[in-house]
């Protein structure tokens, strides 16, 4: 379709014969196969439509929330009363409304259009609905938190300042981050968070996260008592927190996990446990260690090199007494 406007030659795409019908409904724009090369285009007719509160409401849902299947009727469908075709008509849109309009609804909110990220952040609203997915109990619908953790990330790399001023007005926001932990999506934004100080919309970042104890809540869920993957996950973010602070002078997340209250809770699990927890609480010590590690500095010292040999010290050796001076004859007198 772009080729043909760039040269002229305009043809009505099917997406805008629809726009210009009144009565349409996003679902019939959702199902046509145009409708992200048009996106792509900027058509205006779309870009206005999507931009609308009602339809940005529509799409936040369908990325947020989980597709429940209604009751079936009682009954079996049968092919005399055309039950069956019906029926095959339910599954097919229970199929679009699970699978198709939730990623072509995350595919538009990621799209890099002004005029979209603009009707985002208009309505703080569609960011509380975003972040619901927190409030849910574990574990999260792979799928959803895959489709909302995208979002959060690409609005997050978009807007950093008005997304950090949004997460941390929320209450206990990192406590409800870690509830979550083993959903690998969810700890890959936390760290996203996390790297933010890196940015300069972001610094202060890492204070407010060590004022809402992250990594004591981290260290904790290493203990035995968690399952496996919440071992793995709190372990690898513990890891990754210290090569992203590495790269910041006195992070106050580093100084709180250095701290010897947190490395003798470390060892308390380790030694609590022969198992993954003993493996992830080993790995964090280790990636600690290596940070202290000291390169050679002088540039006649190379890594290749042995280090020098120790000094020898020899033990004393025992002297057998001197003897006495023997008495020297005074010289002859003239």
């Amino acid at each position: 379709m772009s080729f043909w406007r760039t040269f002229g030659f305009h043809t009505v795409s099917v997406i805008e014969t629809i726009l210009d019908r009144e009565g349409f409904t996003l679902e019939e724009i959702l199902d046509e196969e145009e409708l992200l090369q048009e996106l792509k285009s900027q058509n205006k007719k779309l870009l206005d439509f999507l931009a609308q509160p009602a339809t940005m409401r529509k799409l936040f849902e369908y990325v947020t929330q989980q597709f429940t299947s209604p009751t079936g009727t009682e009954g079996t469908p049968t092919p005399e009363d055309g039950a069956l075709d019906a029926n095959s008509n339910s599954n097919s849109l229970e199929q679009k409304r699970k699978f198709k309009y939730p990623f072509l609804a995350c595919e538009i909110l990621c799209t890099d259009i002004w005029m979209l990220t603009e009707a985002i952040f208009r309505d703080e609203a569609l960011l509380d609905l975003l972040f619901t997915f927190l409030d849910r109990p574990a574990p999260l619908d792979p799928l959803v938190a895959s489709y909302v953790t995208r979002v959060a990330s690409i609005l997050l790399g978009r807007r950093t300042s008005e997304m950090l001023t949004f997460l941390r007005a929320r209450e206990n926001v990192v406590s409800k981050f870690l509830h979550h932990l083993g959903t690998a999506t969810v700890m890959d934004l936390l760290l996203k968070i996390v790297s933010a100080e890196e940015s300069p919309e972001g610094v202060g970042t890492l204070e407010w996260l060590c004022r809402s104890d992250l990594i004591p809540c981290l260290v904790q869920k290493l203990g035995p008592d968690n399952e496996p993957n919440v071992h793995e996950n709190a372990g690898q973010t513990l890891v990754d927190i210290i090569a992203i602070s590495s790269n910041v002078m006195s992070s106050p997340l580093l100084v709180q996990l250095e701290s010897q209250e947190q490395i003798a809770h470390i060892f308390t699990h380790i030694t609590s446990s022969n198992g993954s927890s003993l493996l992830h609480g080993l790995t964090v010590i280790i990636e600690l260690l290596k940070r202290h590690y000291k390169e050679p500095t002088s540039s006649t010292d190379s890594p290749d090199e042995p280090p020098p040999p120790p000094p020898q010290i020899s033990p004393p050796h025992h002297h057998s007494p001197a003897p006495p001076p023997t008495a020297t004859p005074p010289p002859p007198t003239s």
